[in-house]
């Protein structure tokens, strides 16, 4: 089981972010669960949903919103 911070959840998701690729190809493995199922708290959805809302737009918060609905474990 993996925890995963805002850090990367902004970066593969802020394509002007400096490390947007090294994200990407991490979060790929992350979703693919290479690392065991991936766990996130609530604290880091609302960081990671209110800096992509401001930064992003939120159709990119939205979309990542669901994601997190659909696929991660929330502790």
């Amino acid at each position: 089981m993996i925890f995963v911070d805002s850090g990367i959840w902004i970066a593969g998701k802020n394509q002007r972010d400096q490390y947007h690729k090294k994200a990407c190809l991490l979060l790929s493995k992350i979703k693919n669960e290479k690392y065991g199922k991936s766990i996130i708290s609530d604290y880091i959805i609302d960081e990671v949903l209110t800096f992509l809302n401001r930064k992003a737009g939120h159709k990119i918060a939205l979309e990542t919103l669901q994601f997190f609905e659909l696929r991660e474990t929330m502790i």
